[in-house]
């Protein structure tokens, strides 16, 4: 099971700036993970954040 782990997405909580998430999301990290309290409350992809710049 191990092989087919990869490394962890870089977390973040609720209430991070978008330009520490954008900061995070590179080419070899697609994707931040959102946590509140520990628990996993949301994902945000380069693809959300693009959207969210270009309104």
């Amino acid at each position: 099971m191990g092989e087919l782990m990869g490394e962890p997405f870089p977390a973040v909580d609720g209430t991070s700036p978008l330009d520490e998430v954008a900061r995070l999301l590179t080419r070899q990290t697609p994707a931040v993970v959102v946590r509140e309290n520990g628990a996993l409350t949301g994902i945000i992809t380069r693809y959300d954040m693009v959207r969210q710049l270009t309104g």
